[in-house]
């Protein structure tokens, strides 16, 4: 039986500060009563490998080289050739715009793209929140053209980790 948690909205104030508790999430978390908060279900996490990026004035591009992602119900690795067109804005926050192609263990292809944000914590870190969207013609990963997806994620050098959930 799946462990069940809830996300209240006084929980999501404090989400960010908790990034790396959501790493000992269990790996199903559903909640049956939608007026007890947000209900929300793990679907991967996705380590993306990226390259040295281009700047062009308040814009900048960061190439895809390759990555990973596990879950409960799919894992895979993520394809070179994708990106992030990053806007740089004045008041310190970036927002992200990043499209690449998975390619699961059982080589079927799934194109994911996020936009997001990011900016400095008090404390010096990143914090990444981003919405995701996916599209698969496989009958196998059909479930994902059909969810609402979230993620919460990290850059350390040249990589990005994003723990991504589904929001029932």
């Amino acid at each position: 039986m799946a462990s069940e948690r809830t996300i209240s909205r006084r929980d999501l104030t404090i989400f960010g500060a908790m990034g790396a508790t959501m790493l000992a999430m269990p790996s199903q978390a559903i909640t049956k009563d939608p007026s007890s908060g947000l209900q929300y279900e793990r679907v991967m996490r996705l380590v993306l490998d990226i390259g040295a990026g281009q700047s062009l004035g308040a814009r900048q591009t960061i190439p895809i080289t390759g990555g990973t992602f596990t879950g409960p119900r799919l894992k895979g690795t993520a394809l070179a050739g994708g990106g992030n067109w990053l806007i740089r804005r004045p008041d310190g926050v970036n927002e992200l715009n990043v499209r690449c192609t998975l390619e699961t263990d059982d080589q079927h292809l799934i194109y994911m793209w996020y936009r997001g944000i990011v900016h400095t914590t008090s404390g010096g870190g990143q914090r990444v929140r981003t919405t995701l969207v996916f599209e698969t013609l496989s009958d196998t990963y059909r479930w994902l053209n059909r969810i609402l997806a979230v993620g919460v994620g990290y850059e350390v050098g040249n990589k990005i980790t994003c723990h991504i959930y589904e929001i029932l």
